[in-house]
């Protein structure tokens, strides 16, 4: 499977940088206090700074430099330092003219660390054409997948699923799963078909852009001169021209089921179409059951099903609708606004040029 192509805006002087987070801090232990994903990132960079070979290593970086560093506000820097200090994590050991130092002072068990890529924190990264920067929940989560990658042993795939992941980061599982689905869709990471997990004991193997560490890739670019065109390479464009593509099939079909959605609304605000509704799809059950079971039975359900439907019709009618309103209309009937026909082959209804 091909790696889907990264998008990212990357300051030069976030170039190379990590913060050493030891994955003793995601889960503290039963009945301590969780760390706040902010109170997290501090307490690894306070922790980088204080384990060196120097016993009199301390981390003296100021509230502006940690601003720098994560992109979080003085309130949440100084809330985050004043939940480690409540901790036990680390001290304030000396306060001169060079200002305020810290030292992480907690001894951890299980020395195993996420190495997460500094610039991580800050960059602006393209999901799904938009341009944002990464939520606390999926810096975690990259940084989990890409040292469990580096690791030898695992040949480069960290496997798991949704919910061990979220065991290990002390998130909750459905986080987790718009985490995955995040980083896939920006390019941070890629599942090969083969290795979609199908049980708890075939789990999904999850595998890192390598570009993700080459950061000379993402750097801006000088804007080209007046009257030339910038160089897009053929994997950039051909990933643009696809991404393009689905996104104005997406929006047809977006499109299609608002309207059904609309008039789905207003027909729900008679309780009696509600009540049909519902008998209805109950009647599908037992008209498969009928089938099989209870042959007999079948003309009479039927013939109350016909006059349901009949039923439905009228309420539909008193509402200047029909059954055609509750059903998507499609703006190509050959391929339903997905692009590919039954056949499998790419419709010819995608406007030259692309959406535009």
């Amino acid at each position: 499977m091909a790696e889907t192509v990264l998008k990212i805006k990357l300051p030069e002087t976030k170039r190379g940088l990590f913060n050493r987070v030891p994955t003793r801090l995601y889960s503290p232990g039963k009945g301590k206090k969780k760390l706040t994903p902010s109170a997290v990132s501090v307490a690894g960079k306070i922790y980088g700074f204080s384990h060196t070979n120097d016993p009199e290593a301390v981390c003296r970086l100021s509230y502006e430099q940690i601003r720098e560093e994560f992109g979080f506000s003085r309130a949440t820097i100084a809330g985050a330092i004043e939940q480690l200090c409540k901790a036990k994590k680390i001290e304030r050991v000396k306060r001169d003219q060079d200002g305020t130092a810290y030292k992480y002072i907690e001894e951890l068990k299980g020395k195993r660390y996420d190495n997460i890529p500094q610039y991580l924190y800050t960059a602006e990264i393209c999901v799904c054409g938009e341009w944002r920067k990464l939520t606390p929940s999926e810096i975690r989560l990259l940084a989990h997948i890409t040292t469990a990658c580096e690791n030898k042993k695992t040949g480069g795939i960290c496997r798991g699923s949704a919910g061990q992941f979220a065991r290990d980061l002390g998130i909750c599982k459905t986080t987790v799963k718009k985490a995955l689905r995040a980083l896939m869709k920006a390019g941070l990471i890629y599942r090969a078909k083969e290795n979609k997990g199908k049980s708890k004991y075939n789990l999904s193997g999850y595998e890192v852009n390598r570009a993700v560490y080459e950061y000379k890739k993402y750097l801006k670019k000088p804007r080209a001169k007046r009257g030339e065109k910038p160089f897009v390479s053929a994997e950039v464009a051909a990933a643009n021209a696809k991404a393009e593509r689905e996104s104005y099939y997406a929006k047809l079909r977006e499109e299609a089921q608002q309207r059904v959605d609309k008039y789905l609304l207003k027909a729900n605000r008679e309780p009696r179409f509600k009540e049909i509704t519902g008998e209805l799809s109950r009647m599908e059950i037992a008209q498969a059951k009928a089938e099989i079971f209870e042959p007999v039975t079948l003309p009479s359900l039927l013939i109350k099903k016909q006059a349901l439907i009949k039923e439905r019709r009228e309420i539909l009618k008193g509402l200047n609708m029909t059954e055609a309103d509750l059903l998507p209309r499609y703006k190509c009937l050959k391929c339903s606004d997905t692009g590919f026909k039954p056949d499998g082959c790419q419709c010819n209804c995608y406007p030259k040029g692309g959406t535009t």
